[in-house]
């Protein structure tokens, strides 16, 4: 994670600064990459020129994954503006995540939007064309009639073929062809020859096609331009952006692009060309489609080309969410970058579950810290993990290492910067199904496995409810974002004793000084053990606890002397599984075995201490005041407080269960029994199956309704007190019933048993 901003103060300033407060300031947010102090270049601030102004003006180029511009400018501006060819203005916000409308109004998840106004070039740049280019009809296309789907052919045409038709330009040389709406039509296997008027255009092109795999062919003479000069986009029927190609100066004979096979569906698709430098304007290009045999492809890059995301050339791009992603094909090498400090890059791959292996690498940035964050989601958007990748982890090795399993159908690779020095920094992206066991290397130099935090220093792990995984026995590199963060993992566990370790970086305190709070809870989220970790245990304070099988969290909450922004590690590691059943009267044969260890790790049951060992006597009945116990356990909220007047004249406020008898009356499970006049628990009493019934309804039943036209048990009618509740834990799966001759009896007189009892309880619990 890492906060964006210009002020420049020592890690002691920093400190200070940050103590209990929520680590932003008036001049901006410090940037804290985990254990990384330096200061972060400010983003420089670019006003659009207006469109009319623009004619005297030198072109700007636009060098997308260059490090900069031909002027010497970084690249890219973080202020888009301008207005689309639909009159909408782009303003200078940051992209909603919602699906944007598509030129034609709809929503469109996967094409870009229209670009600005196309500009006329300045008279100092090469911008005219050729005197001997053929002349165009202003205001009208050249194709007449609708291109009929052509042949299938295998051979590559030849990069300087004869134009069949142009596209049609205005006067101020910006093409009429610069949206999906006026496309122009292109005849499968015949060249069309178009050039780009001003930095601006847009060229768009349209072919009807049946579904299959086709060749792009796109040549151009050399602009003498080192880095990228074309950008090759393709959009299916529904005009929804399907890939993208970045080619050099050095692909002119459209060698590199035609071995990029892509599959089109049946019906009317798009191609358009943009310009990445402003050396190719005025410039003429030769555009060809056609249909081949054979799979779709996707040529590793080279100093020709590369498969591309879609990123606009002002820096925000479409692939910023899991609404839209940009499709990233399996095995295929693609090449992206950050746009602005505050850009997301998400990609989606793949089409089934499986083991994955993630390759990235980028040009050193040569920041001292964190440069890059790379994100995994499954099929469904569920985040899986992350990764912070130092400046030294450009040649990928040490992420390639780190496989990962996914469900729920391929998954999403998101790409976010922990350092401005990246903005405007190629890198290359590939996915690809592996073999082996799931792997998570331990941390070094160049990267760490990391919580999901997000750079605004909020992060979705704040809770029980969404916390981030640990795998047993990795190292997770987490950090407090603000003073009031709070940091949850989850770890599926066995039942069995576990150590937990966290360390941090060398504190300045004194070594008593409490730094964090670290707990253990249960899949309720009560806390099994919990502990203070002082400023003198940076190197590695262990603390070891009894974890129950299941799901199971582990807390890191700072204290108010904290270093805000410094990282932790934090590891899980199973010491010891148990092997032996928790009581000696519940053997793994017991029919309610897997219920009662249930209530034992979940921390519902303490069990009973005999001279045998611990016991759980699952026949015995369960009494008033232990059902009361159960409830309090499963449901009432850890803030409870007792009254001082107690509910029920048989239960003094001294009781051993008070505190759970007289949540059951105020929580209105329990009215109790009225003996002249007053009000009784009978804490000793058995609890009848009617009464159970009656008690689970209360606590998780729909609260109204009637008893159902035909009874589930023969022995409960519906005139029955309880029906409408025994019905209830029939249909609810929580109560099965016994068989008998005439049919399934609910037996409601009928005492409680604790095996019933922990089974009643899982049944509900798993509601």
């Amino acid at each position: 994670m890492g906060f964006k901003g210009e002020v420049v103060v020592s890690r002691w300033g920093v400190r200070r600064i940050l103590r209990g407060s929520i680590g932003v300031l008036s001049s901006g947010v410090i940037a804290m990459s985990a254990l990384t102090f330096a200061p972060q270049a400010p983003e420089r601030e670019i006003v659009s020129a207006p469109v009319e102004a623009v004619q005297t003006e030198a072109l700007e180029p636009v060098n997308i994954g260059e490090d900069v511009a031909p002027d010497g400018e970084p690249l890219p501006t973080d202020e888009p503006g301008g207005e689309d060819v639909d009159g909408v203005s782009d303003g200078d916000s940051e992209p909603s995540e919602e699906p944007s409308p598509g030129p034609d109004g709809s929503s469109d998840f996967g094409s870009e939007p229209e670009l600005p106004e196309p500009v006329a070039p300045s008279p100092t740049e090469d911008a005219a064309p050729d005197s001997t280019e053929p002349e165009v009809n202003s205001g009208s296309e050249i194709v007449k009639e609708a291109p009929t789907p052509g042949p299938v052919s295998d051979a590559v045409p030849n990069a300087a073929a004869t134009c069949k038709a142009s596209e049609p330009e205005k006067t101020n040389q910006s093409g009429q062809n610069d949206s999906l709406r006026t496309a122009t039509k292109l005849t499968l296997g015949t060249g069309t020859c178009g050039r780009i008027g001003t930095t601006n255009d847009k060229d768009y092109y349209k072919f009807e096609s049946s579904a299959g795999t086709h060749r792009i062919s796109f040549s151009f003479d050399s602009p003498q331009t080192p880095g990228n000069a074309y950008k090759v986009w393709a959009y299916d029927s529904s005009q929804r952006y399907l890939a993208s190609w970045n080619l050099t100066g050095t692909a002119g004979n459209g060698g590199w692009i035609s071995k990029q096979l892509t599959r089109f569906p049946s019906g009317t698709s798009y191609i358009a060309i943009t310009p990445l430098d402003n050396k190719v304007v005025g410039k003429k290009y030769t555009l060809s489609v056609a249909k081949v045999s054979g799979a779709a492809a996707n040529t590793p890059p080279s100093t020709e080309g590369c498969l591309a995301e879609g990123e606009k050339p002002d820096g925000w791009d479409e692939n910023d969410s899991t609404y839209r992603p940009d499709p990233l094909p399996l095995g295929a090498t693609l090449c992206g970058y950050i746009g602005l400090s505050l850009d997301k890059d998400f990609y989606q791959f793949g089409n089934g579950d499986g083991r994955y292996g993630v390759t990235f690498k980028f040009d050193d940035p040569k920041v001292k810290g964190n440069a890059y964050k790379v994100w995994l989601y499954d099929g469904r958007a569920n985040f899986v993990k992350s990764w912070n990748l130092t400046g030294s982890a450009g040649n990928g090795t040490w992420l390639a290492k780190q496989i990962s399993t996914l469900s729920n159908g391929g998954g999403y690779i998101a790409i976010t910067p922990l350092d401005n020095k990246v903005v405007g920094k190629k890198y290359t992206l590939s996915v690809a199904k592996v073999s082996g066991a799931p792997a998570n290397t331990s941390p070094n130099a160049e990267g760490c496995l990391a919580e999901g935090e997000k750079p605004d220093g909020w992060d979705e792990n704040d809770s029980t409810y969404r916390p981030d995984p640990l795998p047993l026995g990795a190292t997770l590199c987490g950090y407090i974002g603000l003073s009031l963060d709070k940091d949850f993992y989850s770890v599926n566990a066995e039942a069995g004793l576990y150590r937990v370790k966290i360390s941090f970086g060398n504190a300045y305190d004194p070594a008593s000084t409490d730094y964090y709070t670290v707990a253990a809870l249960n899949s309720k989220g009560d806390q099994i053990k919990r502990w203070a970790v002082k400023a003198g245990d940076w190197r590695g304070k262990t603390v070891d606890v009894r974890l129950p099988r299941g799901i199971a969290y582990v807390s890191v909450i700072p204290s108010s002397e904290a270093f805000i922004g410094e990282e932790y590690r934090l590891t899980v590691t199973l010491l010891q599984k148990d092997t032996k059943p928790a009581f000696v009267d519940v053997p793994k044969n017991h029919k309610f075995f897997t219920e009662i260890e249930w209530m034992r790790s979940t921390g519902r049951t303490t069990g009973v201490k005999t001279s045998q060992g611990l016991a759980y006597q699952p026949q015995a009945a369960v009494s008033r005041e232990a059902m009361a116990a159960f409830l309090f356990r499963q449901s009432a909220p850890k803030s409870f407080k007792a009254p001082r007047v107690s509910p029920f004249v048989d239960v003094p406020t001294n009781h051993k269960f008070y505190r759970e008898i007289s949540w059951m009356a105020q929580a209105k499970i329990s009215t109790g029994v009225t003996k002249n006049g007053k009000r009784y628990y009978e804490p000793r009493a058995a609890v009848s199956r009617e009464a159970m019934a009656a008690f689970l309804y209360r606590l998780q039943g729909p609260g109204s309704g009637k008893a159902p036209a035909q009874a589930p048990f023969v022995d409960v009618p519906r005139s029955h007190k309880f029906a409408k509740e025994i019905a209830w834990m029939r249909s609810s799966g929580i109560s099965t019933g016994s068989k008998s001759a005439k049919g399934a009896v609910y037996q409601p007189k009928g005492k409680v048993s604790r095996e019933a009892m922990a089974a009643f309880l899982y049944r509900a619990a798993q509601r």
